[in-house]
């Protein structure tokens, strides 16, 4: 019996490594730019606040190194950062911050001169630790910046969901191209979804979907879905018309996650479990999973 439990512990193992999303805990959401400005932060303070209203405790993590402002937005005064959790100084327990109801945050603190422990065993306990979290919370929400390094790509390897974020301009949709272009296969393949953000014309919205999908079926071999698009109105996105038509996309957004969470959190216990008891439980996320690598800026290579 324990020759056949000891087996059963190393498939799990294995298929973990192969697919970190399989790992136990909290599920991750990640949202990740293809260019810079297209509205990512916004969208993900947006997002929080509506996971929040549907009754979803959201753990918010401002993973944006170059440009932190999720605790400019709610506000917030916090009283430690993600790199102290990297680099091993607070536990991301003792650094989550609560800054509105139902939603507690994780910021990126102060840009420095020094960066923050990148290695693979930082990220894994951070990773691990946020998974952890599971009496407090329902989800974590990430704001991984834009473009793809090798930061942005350990979010990417261990996100249950990975939002794109695009707007309507040709060059920010071809920088996205070249962001999932520059991804490991595996870590966007099947998770990947479009958000056409500030887009007031949903037909618009769809054909942008339709020939990124397309183009990255056909050269790429990825899979990408499309996600509600986010719409706004007027030339003035400080009106009240602008602000309730946003609020409204990003609320239909919210619920798309929500259901979307819902079946693939079933497909996961479905491959996790055996005889009613969840086998992931067992182990940890093996930290090769992650890779080594201490530069936020270069990209990956194949």
């Amino acid at each position: 019996m324990s020759d056949q439990a000891d087996h059963l512990r190393q498939l799990v193992r294995q298929a973990v490594q192969a697919r970190p999303t399989l790992g136990p805990g909290l599920p991750i959401i990640v949202l990740s730019g293809g260019s810079s400005g297209v509205g990512t932060t916004s969208l993900a303070l947006q997002l929080a606040r509506e996971l929040a209203r549907l009754g979803k405790r959201t753990i918010l993590v401002d993973a944006n190194f170059e440009s932190p402002q999720l605790a400019a937005g709610f506000d917030a005064r916090p009283h430690g950062c993600l790199a102290d959790v990297l680099d091993g100084n607070r536990s991301a327990n003792e650094v989550l911050q609560t800054v509105d109801d139902g939603i507690s945050l994780l910021a990126s603190g102060p840009i420095t001169d020094t960066s923050p422990d990148l290695s693979r065993t930082a990220v894994a306990r951070l990773i691990t630790e946020l998974r952890s979290l599971g009496e407090q919370a329902d989800l974590v929400l990430v704001d991984a910046g834009h473009g793809m390094t090798p930061w942005v790509q350990r979010w990417w390897r261990v996100a249950q969901q990975i939002f794109l974020v695009v707007t309507e301009e040709e060059s920010v949709v071809k920088d996205s191209y070249v962001t999932v272009k520059l991804a490991p296969w595996g870590d966007a393949d099947g998770k990947l979804r479009l958000v056409v953000n500030k887009c007031e014309d949903r037909s618009t919205a769809e054909q942008i979907t339709n020939r990124f999908s397309a183009t990255c079926r056909r050269f790429l071999g990825l899979h990408v879905d499309a996600a509600p698009s986010v719409a706004t109105c007027d030339d003035d996105p400080s009106s009240p018309a602008a602000i309730a038509t946003y609020r409204d996309s990003v609320r239909l957004l919210a619920t798309d996650v929500i259901s979307h969470n819902v079946i693939v959190s079933g497909r996961i216990t479905n491959q996790t479990t055996n005889r009613g008891g969840r086998v992931a439980d067992m182990i940890a996320v093996p930290e090769k999973s992650f890779e080594s690598s201490n530069n936020l800026q270069a990209a990956p290579h194949e």
